[in-house]
């Protein structure tokens, strides 16, 4: 909240000490805070170390790839999909997540 209210450099200390032993839905967060303050650069570089940090998370991969595809860069998020649905085709979240990205909706809007 600190950083979207314009407070970066108190979200700033807050983000150090959260991620001196991150996990990948730490890495997650980061990157959906930038994501909603529209920076995203910082957005795309934090969720690649979300996938980074754990590369068996299904639901991981068809959220960032939702974000891909919301942001225009539909391969990319296609191909994180498909990797979702190929690990757990039963997910339910994964069909959630994939109609919002198709229809151009925030998850959880």
């Amino acid at each position: 909240m600190y950083y979207l209210a314009g407070e970066k450099d108190k979200a700033q200390a807050l983000m150090e000490r959260a991620l001196r032993k991150p996990k990948a839905s730490d890495w997650q967060r980061v990157g959906q805070m930038y994501a909603d303050a529209g920076e995203n650069a910082k957005a795309e570089e934090a969720f690649l170390k979300a996938l980074a940090a754990d590369p068996k998370d299904d639901t991981g991969r068809s959220e960032v790839g939702s974000w891909y595809i919301r942001n225009g860069q539909r391969d990319k998020g296609e191909e994180l999909y498909a990797q979702a649905f190929a690990r757990n085709p039963s997910e339910l979240w994964h069909y959630v997540r994939a109609g919002e990205a198709y229809l151009g909706v925030p998850p959880g809007h």
